[in-house]
Formats: C-alpha cells, sequence, structure tokens
C-alpha cells in the first residue's frame, strides 16, 4: 500500500515538474523581471524625492534659526545698554535656545545628507542595471530564438513519435514476413513427405490388393 502512495505521489510530482517546464518560458520571466525591477526603481526614487524634500525643510529651519541667533544677539545687546537687564536675560535664553537648534538641525542635516547621497547612488546603480538588463535582454532574446532555430534545424526540436510510430510498423512488418515464411515452410515439408508415402509406399497397394492377388493365384492354380 505504501508503494502505491509513493507512486501515485511520484506520478503526480512528474506531471507537475512537466507542467512547470512547460509554462517555463525565459524570454518572458526575463521582460516580466525588468518590469518589476523599473516599478521597484520608480518607488525608491518617489522615496528619494521625499527624503530630500524633508531635508530641504531642515535647510530652512536652520537658516532661521541662524537668523534667531543674530536677532536675539543683537536684541541682548541693545538691552544692556540700556541696563535692561530683564530683557537682556530674555534675549540671551533665546540666542541659546536658538545655538542649540542650528546645532542639532547641522547634526541632522549632515547626517541626512549622507544617507541621501548613498540612496542616490543606489539608485543610479539600479537604473543602470535595469538598462544594461534591457540592452541584455533584446541580446538575449536574438540568441534564444537563434538557438531554438538551430534546434529545429537540427532535428533535436522534432516530435519524434511519428517517426517511432513508423519504427513499430515496420518491425511489425518485418514480423508479419517472417511468420508467414516460417509457416509456409512448415506446410510444405509437410505436404512432401504424405505425398511421397501416398505414392510410393508399399508399392502403391494396399494389404487387401495382396490378399486378393494370392486368393487369386490359388484358384487359378487349382
Amino acid at each position: 500500500m505504501a508503494s502505491l502512495l509513493r507512486g501515485i505521489k511520484n506520478f503526480f510530482r512528474g506531471k507537475a515538474e512537466k507542467a512547470a517546464e512547460a509554462l517555463a518560458d525565459p524570454v518572458r520571466d526575463g521582460k516580466f523581471a525588468i518590469e518589476d525591477a523599473q516599478k521597484q526603481i520608480d518607488a525608491y526614487r518617489q522615496k528619494i524625492g521625499e527624503f530630500s524634500g524633508k531635508i530641504k525643510v531642515q535647510e530652512r529651519k536652520l537658516v532661521v534659526a541662524k537668523g534667531d541667533i543674530d536677532k536675539w544677539t543683537s536684541l541682548a545687546t541693545v538691552a544692556a545698554q540700556k541696563q535692561d537687564a530683564d530683557s537682556a536675560k530674555i534675549a540671551l535664553m533665546e540666542k541659546n535656545k536658538a545655538v542649540k537648534e542650528v546645532s542639532v538641525l547641522e547634526a541632522e542635516l549632515t547626517q541626512n545628507k549622507a544617507v541621501l547621497n548613498n540612496t542616490k547612488t543606489q539608485l543610479q546603480q539600479m537604473v543602470d542595471k535595469v538598462g544594461n538588463a534591457e540592452s541584455n535582454f533584446d541580446q538575449l532574446k536574438i540568441r534564444k530564438e537563434s538557438a531554438e532555430l538551430r534546434k529545429e534545424m537540427s532535428g533535436v526540436g522534432m516530435d519524434g513519435k511519428p517517426f517511432a510510430e513508423l519504427d513499430s510498423l515496420q518491425e511489425a512488418v518485418d514480423k508479419s514476413e517472417c511468420q508467414a515464411e516460417a509457416f509456409e515452410e512448415v506446410t510444405q515439408t509437410g505436404q512432401g513427405a504424405a505425398s511421397v508415402e501416398a505414392k510410393y509406399g508399399n508399392n502403391g497397394s494396399t494389404e487387401v490388393d495382396a490378399e486378393l492377388a494370392e486368393l487369386m493365384a490359388k484358384h487359378k492354380a487349382s
């Protein structure tokens, strides 16, 4: 029972493999792979654009923060000149806040710009790879078509079933002819022996003929 189930399983596995081979088309699959890669590039390019937009926002914030440093430094100086300690203190606090914001923005921009440059480099590599794939795809497509044509011309790609059936027919005819010749020989051999025996056996007479001849000769003598 186990061997039967295993045989059935292997049968369907074989069918599945043959179906997969029949459905396989490297040219078609290559074309779809290029299209899928192009879609990924488009999505990647969009993300890079969004990331680049955020960097520009940070750059504008940095410009504003640096302007705030200059503004609050100037106001603190004016307040100090007028001996307005409270106003000068507030201005210095705002200036220090702007200084910290500038420091954070500059650090973030340095990191983000490095990431942006890396992603742009990766994007260009992806674009170049797809471009090469498209060029190679056209060449590979021509080479595959040429290979298929050579296979057909050399007979490798032809369906061998009709020719196998012709070979089977030839074998069947040869077998039938050999059997017919053998039967004829056997028949001729049997008929020759019977003919000779009928013609020359017992010199052509029977026991009744011999007895009759002896009886006739006996009575003739008496």
